[in-house]
């Protein structure tokens, strides 16, 4: 993880524009992930409470 945040830190003084776009990249890669696994927890939650 630190490597990721020291390659961001870099490519930032390098390229302002690309450390934006790679920033968004890795929140909305994130977001997808934090959906995908919570969409399963819900989906059990509903089978337990209506099955």
């Amino acid at each position: 993880m630190e490597y990721i945040g020291f390659t961001l830190l870099t490519a930032s003084v390098v390229d302002p524009g690309r450390a934006i776009l790679a920033a968004a990249a890795a929140a909305v890669i994130g977001g997808i992930i934090f959906i995908k696994r919570n969409r399963r927890i819900i989906q059990e939650r509903l089978n337990r409470n209506h099955g």
